[in-house]
């Protein structure tokens, strides 16, 4: 089903019905008017953006002049956009066969009166200005040094309307490619061009906290919110949605369907923009409209939770979980920015009101990082329910992120209520930290429900216990990073905005890892550093494995990571000679060979592995098996 060709057929039949029905004998009907116009396109929309395609980056714009024969450049195309529903803002996108662009108009209301969703338009070009928005060409005129919106008295001597809506001519225009073929995209600049702006429908995706999360994190509130588009092959898009659209605090549609919406462009990367969830996501499981019994974003306030504290929080601290509206979501730490604290906390829901329901359902979502194990992610941050009045809290299993995956928010899964039905109840995060470790907890879109749309997501109890390498029998020191970061520390001495971390483990090679590419690339600078380890008075050798890969270079992945030693107490790093580098870049590990210690004999030392990075390369170094014997 196509849900321009739907929307515009009910459309037409509205018209047909003005056109068609009797009428009284006093009354005369009055003339459909269908606009018509008089001027010819000459120029196809790729052919235009082609041409002043180098105003489509940077902070140039420019006057669009007449053509080589002394006219106008006069595109021709239907309204692809709509602003009814406040996602599309003072904008309208023009698309034929070759391509399509945004036009800024300096006016609300665009589709509900004289450009009309599905209607061709004409629009003489010249005159205008061209540029873009954070690397989105449009057309507009000048504002404060960079392009902005046209004057809707401007706009309307630059356009003629052509016509009514045809649903069959505007449904012709979608294309359907996969995120995988979006993604690629982007890499070159004739398809950044070609697709910049067009209609697309993507089929059978899901988004990720469909049926769990709102479109908005802040609804009525400024800016956007982001969501994730996913496939059946775990290719993801970025969904970007108005926070003051009429739509912001509906839930994302559940289980697959498809979504028809205009592919956007911001900085590097894709975003879609849906205008109208009802018409333009079809095909997605039915979420009954008194489905959601509670609902807390926890973006932008604390909406009546409450902070229960089992010990002493220190007074560097302030509290172990704050709000932090810069992230949108709460934050447990016992982490100050310069030392570790032990503590033990509680965030509360209000008394939520589970009486007259059949079943009850309760969904987050959440990311950890720095706990130094999967283990110790699990039992240092858990979920609980205790009827109202009681002290007694009951814990309740909840899907984890991978550990090592740094703060990427997962779902918690569909916790089942069924026992609580028919009770007042209240919900609770325990946070744990300890003096020598303080792991970071975030969590945000708290929901009771009635039901799962859809097959429930039920959490999974804890993972097997991994398998972990034998500790030689002479190791003064071993860490096989076979389940987290162990006792090693992070040091970042440049960790820019955009990143949150440099070094995570990473689950699936059981390994430490570093990397400072993040959509791109990242100047960084970051030490995985050791506990105190004792030299034996004899001296040691050290060894791990190691795997380099987009580096560039195998030449530069030598230069970007080596392996340092300091003695304790100390702040300056010497470099060690390391035997064996990968001769190629890959995911093979390489054993790095024997690397002396003689010259720290008798002394405790840490051992610091340093990444570095620079804006226009950040390469991935992994390594495990790190042995000092």
């Amino acid at each position: 089903m196509n849900p321009y060709k739907s929307l515009f057929a009910l459309a037409g039949a509205v018209l047909a019905g003005f056109g068609f029905t009797s009428c009284d004998d006093d009354f005369e009907c009055p003339p459909v008017y269908i606009p018509e116009a008089t001027w010819e396109a000459n120029t196809p929309i790729a052919e235009f953006k082609q041409n002043f395609w180098q105003y489509a980056s940077g902070t140039e714009y420019a006057s669009i002049p007449l053509n080589a024969d002394g006219d106008s450049i006069i595109i021709a195309g239907r309204i692809v956009s709509s602003d009814e529903g406040g996602n599309m803002y003072k904008q309208i996108v023009v698309q034929d066969q070759s391509g399509a662009i945004l036009i800024g108009v300096n006016a609300s209301g665009l589709n509900e009166g004289r450009y009309k969703l599905g209607e061709e338009i004409y629009v003489n070009l010249t005159g205008l200005y061209v540029g873009n928005y954070n690397n989105l060409m449009q057309i507009g005129q000048p504002y404060n040094g960079s392009i902005g919106r046209i004057d809707e008295d401007v706009m309307k001597a630059h356009s003629q309307v052509n016509g009514l809506p045809d649903p069959e001519a505007l449904a012709a225009l979608a294309i359907s490619p996969s995120i995988a073929e979006i993604n690629g995209w982007k890499k070159n600049q004739e398809d950044l061009r070609k697709y910049q702006s067009v209609l697309v429908t993507l089929k059978d995706v899901s988004f990720e906290g469909g049926g769990e999360l709102a479109w908005s994190d802040n609804p009525g509130g400024k800016y956007y919110t982001t969501r994730t588009l996913t496939d059946a092959e775990g290719n993801r898009l970025n969904v970007n949605t108005s926070n003051q659209c009429n739509f912001s605090s509906q839930m994302l549609p559940a289980g697959k369907g498809d979504v028809t919406a205009i592919l956007s462009y911001f900085k590097e990367d894709w975003q879609l923009v849906v205008c109208d969830p009802a018409t333009d996501c079809v095909g997605f499981d039915v979420v009954p409209a008194d489905n959601v019994v509670f609902s807390a974003p926890l973006t932008s306030s604390m909406e009546g939770f409450a902070i229960e504290n089992v010990s002493e929080i220190p007074a560097s601290l302030g509290e172990a979980w704050k709000l932090d509206t810069k992230y949108s979501c709460m934050v447990a730490k016992g982490y100050d920015g310069t030392k570790n604290f032990a503590t033990d906390s509680w965030f509360v829901s209000p008394v939520i009101d589970l009486s007259g329901m059949e079943t009850a359902w309760a969904t987050f979502r959440h990311a950890q990082n720095y706990f130094g194990s999967a283990a110790l992610a699990r039992s240092e941050a858990t979920f609980a329910v205790r009827e109202e009045g009681s002290a007694e809290w009951k814990k309740l299993t909840i899907n984890y992120p991978e550990y090592g995956s740094g703060f990427n928010f997962v779902s918690s899964g569909d916790i089942d209520l069924k026992e609580f039905v028919g009770k007042k109840v209240q919900f609770g995060w325990h946070y744990i930290s300890t003096a020598s470790k303080a792991g970071t907890w975030e969590m945000n879109n708290f929901m009771v429900k009635r039901q799962c749309v859809g097959t429930p997501n039920i959490p999974a109890e804890g993972p097997d216990t991994p398998e972990v390498p034998d500790t030689p029998a002479d190791a003064v020191f071993s860490e096989s990073f076979a389940t987290g970061l162990g006792a090693f520390t992070q040091e970042n001495t440049k960790l820019p905005e955009g990143l949150t971390y440099v070094w995570s483990w990473y689950e699936q090679a059981k390994c430490a890892k570093a990397s400072a590419y993040a959509t791109k690339a990242y100047e960084s600078e970051a030490y995985l550093v050791s506990p105190v380890i004792t030299i034996p008075a004899a001296g040691a050798v050290m060894s791990f494995e190691q795997a380099t890969n987009f580096f560039g270079t195998t030449e530069d992945a030598r230069k970007e990571t080596s392996v340092c030693i300091r003695e304790e107490g100390s702040s300056a790093w010497t470099a060690l000679t390391v035997p064996e580098y990968p001769a190629t870049q890959g995911w093979g590990f390489v054993a790095s060979g024997d690397i002396d210690l003689k010259a720290y004999a008798g002394k405790k030392v840490q051992i610091g592995f340093r990444y570095t990075s620079t804006a226009s390369k950040a390469g991935t170094w992994e390594f495990k098996n790190l042995v000092v014997k």
